[in-house]
């Protein structure tokens, strides 16, 4: 193994490791602002108006860029 592959590995690793961080914090803050909005989704198990938008603006962008030549 030379020092090629072993920084490949350290960055690899590093990369990981914040994702992962990235992912555990999220979860904690994705969903605080629906309850302050009088949002029930979370508790009765409907559909999240915010998560909707978001889907729907993505889905909107990617139409936009297919479709320009």
């Amino acid at each position: 193994m030379n020092i090629i592959d072993a920084i490949i590995i350290i960055a690899v690793t590093a990369v990981m490791v914040l994702c992962v961080r990235s992912i555990l914090l999220g979860k904690t803050r994705e969903c605080d602002s629906c309850d302050n909005i009088g949002c029930t989704a979370r508790q009765d198990g409907g559909r999240c108006r915010v998560a909707g938008n978001m889907l729907r603006h993505a889905s909107e962008a990617l139409d936009d860029q297919t479709h320009k030549p």
